[in-house]
């Protein structure tokens, strides 16, 4: 394993040891899977071998590079459209997890690598098709899969808006749950603000 970093939203992210992790846009697979009309996650993330992260970035604060204030009409109503964003992200992830393996499942060289794997029981995380197919394997269980919205805001802005509730992070969770149940955890949110250790995403999968 090795530590992993990657730049979003104007963000920078950085994995330790024990994940590994794809930036769905960055990736191969996002043209193929661009036809799909399907919305991934920023990361897709696999922590200690267990766990399933399916990641979103959405940062709100004013960038000095730009004279324009951030747009926050998705955040703002008693239903915040980002709500139903996260939820028709996190829902179309997973489909997109069982479209890769089903592309890779039609290859030849696939079905005997992963019959060689399997037969000496490595857990290694070494290529990519052994990610992609880890990630299906812990997206079958509803229990290993953790959505994460990483919400970055601007403390200023949200002083100067009052359309937008002070319980933000509340509303979207109770308006996330509210809509088709998906087949993992609730909506976990988290910001660099409540990150004091300067280890991303240590202080949610402590939790």
């Amino acid at each position: 394993m090795r530590i992993q970093s990657f730049s979003e939203s104007d963000i920078a992210f950085t994995f330790g040891e024990d994940w590994v992790v794809k930036k769905y846009d960055d990736h191969v697979y996002y043209d193929i899977l661009s036809g799909y009309g399907l919305k991934g996650v920023d990361f897709i993330g696999i922590y200690k071998n267990e766990r399933l992260y399916l990641i979103e970035v959405k940062n709100y604060h004013k960038r000095s590079y730009s004279p324009v204030a951030p747009d926050l009409s998705d955040l703002k109503g008693v239903s915040p459209p980002l709500a139903a964003d996260m939820h028709d992200k996190i829902g179309d992830s997973l489909r997109l997890i069982k479209i890769v393996n089903k592309y890779l499942a039609r290859k030849w060289w696939y079905k005997i690598s992963l019959f060689l794997k399997n037969t000496t029981r490595s857990q290694t995380i070494k290529k990519d098709w052994h990610f992609w197919n880890r990630v299906r394997e812990l997206s079958e269980n509803a229990q290993n899969v953790f959505p994460i919205l990483w919400l970055e805001m601007d403390p200023l802005l949200l002083e100067q808006s009052d359309q937008i509730n002070s319980n933000l992070i509340s509303v979207l969770q109770k308006e996330y749950t509210k809509r088709k149940r998906l087949p993992c955890k609730r909506l976990q949110i988290t910001s660099m603000g409540n990150n004091k250790k300067g280890k991303v995403l240590e202080d949610v999968v402590a939790k």
